[in-house]
Parts: structure tokens; sequence; C-alpha cells
């Protein structure tokens, strides 16, 4: 059983997802499928079709279902979500301390494997 404040987490999420993806998909049309950044916009599409699903099996399963598949997508989200850092390039002070936390994520990772 996941905590209350855990699933409106995730609703919250899941509800902002898909006014964004509502808004994208009124905006660009079929330029959200044939643009400059397809790719990216193909993979949030699924990436929230899988989160839709996620939430929907879960509800459904009781705990009990459990796919490594969706583990799985769920570090992409976050990847997809660390990627509109690219914005962070206008404030040096910021990249420079962003740079610190990436390059030392590769430290943290070791360390945790050897606990």
């Amino acid at each position: 059983q996941k905590p209350p404040l855990l699933i409106v987490g995730e609703v919250f999420f899941l509800v902002f997802y898909t006014f964004e993806l509502c808004l994208k998909l009124c905006v660009h049309r079929i330029f959200l499928f044939i643009g400059d950044e397809y790719r990216w916009n193909i993979f949030h599409i699924v990436l929230f079709a899988s989160s839709i699903f996620d939430f929907i099996a879960a509800g459904f399963s009781r705990g009990s279902f459990q796919i490594a598949i969706m583990r799985v997508l769920r570090v992409f989200r976050i990847g997809s979500a660390l990627r509109t850092l690219r914005a962070v390039r206008a404030f040096a002070e910021l990249r420079v301390l962003l740079m610190c936390i990436v390059k030392s994520c590769a430290s943290m990772f070791w360390s945790l494997c050897t606990i």
C-alpha cells in the first residue's frame, strides 16, 4: 500500500503532464510528430502512456502487480525531466553547481553499489 501523499503526488503529476500534452497537441498539431524534436515528443508520449498504465494497473492490483519494465520507464521519465535543465546554460553559477552534482553522481552510484 502506497502512502496517501505519494498517491496524491502521482495524480498531480499525471494531471500536469496530461495538461502539458494536450497543450502541445493543440499548439503543434501534426508538427509534434514531424518537427525537429519529434523523437523526444514521441518519447514523452510513450512515457506518459506508461505512467497512465502503471497508475491504472497499480489501482487494480492492490500492490501485487509489479512490472520491471515500468520501473525502467520511471528512470527514463527522470532522465526526460532532467533534459529540461539545458536551459541552465544561461546561468553560469547555476551551471557550475549543476555540473558538480552531475559529476558526483557516478561516485555516488559506485558508493551505493558497495553498500
